[in-house]
């Protein structure tokens, strides 16, 4: 007798899950390039963690290392930027969970609110451009435009009558001007799946909602939202999870030593100490640290929007 012709219930559970297979295999070979290449280039290198707990030196091999235990953590710890490198990674991603992340919901109910499908689709495909832009390019733009000389901006200081100001060399500008950036180049293409959650509230609701002479901005407030909560819940846990893990790429581009009480965060400090200075134990120790803070957080955060609002990750 095959597994197709047992009875559901006399299958075991592997019996269960190889029929599943046969029965989606189309959708199973679709996802099988996506799970090889996580498994190659995502869990493959895990054991590199090994030098986390090693003094690993460059020819050294990972496997029969010379081990250390908790020192390079230990290390970290006691380092005297440690407070500040929190602090300031802390602070910035706050920063990012205010400002940043409520900025894409919003513009995907404006733009949800659009009766001009033409004209919604221009502002659509524009908005979505900066994503495309490097953040190398980013960051030379934001030299050039904020230049104390030669950038536009300052021109307009001057010519009103101010006095030019060195906005990547002040400590006051730098958070602003990362943040503003960081909303200009995300903010559309990050809005794309609340766009695509809007898409699936039922038109009858607003229907009956113009019926009973509600206004555009209650539909938002009745409608709108609460459609799309589940959603925003997920993406904030996800959000959360990864708030010590921010992005090194353009902390590095747009700091300077006079900026470094407040920009310098973690993954910067990683890469000064871990790749320019090759000390890869002390910088796998640090981003093992990060790792298991941001899993431990989106845990806490996923199991307190579970007994909150009955949505979560799992």
């Amino acid at each position: 007798m095959t597994i197709s012709t047992l009875p559901p219930k006399k299958r075991t559970r592997s019996q269960r899950l190889l029929c599943e297979i046969k029965k989606h295999w189309l959708l199973v070979a679709l996802v099988l390039p996506g799970l090889i290449w996580c498994l190659i280039f995502r869990y493959g290198p895990m054991y590199g963690l090994l030098i986390a707990f090693q003094r690993y030196r460059i020819g050294d091999s990972i496997m029969e290392g010379r081990w250390a235990g908790l020192y390079q953590f230990i290390k970290f710890f006691n380092h005297p930027q440690f407070g500040r490198l929190i602090s300031n990674t802390l602070y910035l991603s706050l920063l990012q969970v205010v400002f940043v992340f409520p900025i894409p919901i919003l513009f995907a109910l404006l733009l949800n609110e659009m009766r001009h499908k033409a004209l919604k689709s221009i502002v659509q495909t524009v908005s979505y451009l900066p994503h495309f832009v490097s953040t190398v390019a980013v960051a030379s733009m934001l030299s050039l435009l904020l230049s104390p000389t030669s950038g536009i901006v300052n021109r307009l200081i001057t010519a009103l009558g101010g006095e030019p100001i060195y906005f990547l060399g002040s400590t006051a500008w730098y958070r602003f001007i990362y943040i503003f950036s960081d909303i200009w180049q995300t903010f559309g293409f990050s809005s794309i799946i609340y766009i695509a959650a809007l898409t699936s509230v039922p038109m009858e609701l607003y229907e009956s909602a113009n019926i009973d002479g509600a206004s555009r901005f209650k539909q938002i407030q009745v409608i709108s939202l609460p459609c799309i909560m589940p959603t925003i819940i997920v993406m904030l846990i996800l959000k959360m999870g990864g708030l010590l893990a921010i992005g090194h790429e353009k902390s590095l581009l747009l700091q300077s030593p006079v900026t470094y009480s407040v920009s310098d965060i973690i993954s910067t400090f990683t890469y000064r100490l871990g790749l320019e200075q090759a000390n890869y134990s002390f910088g796998t120790a640090v981003g093992l640290f990060t790792s298991v803070i941001n899993c431990i957080l989106m845990i806490g955060v996923n199991a307190i929007s579970r007994r909150v609002s009955e949505t979560s990750l799992w």
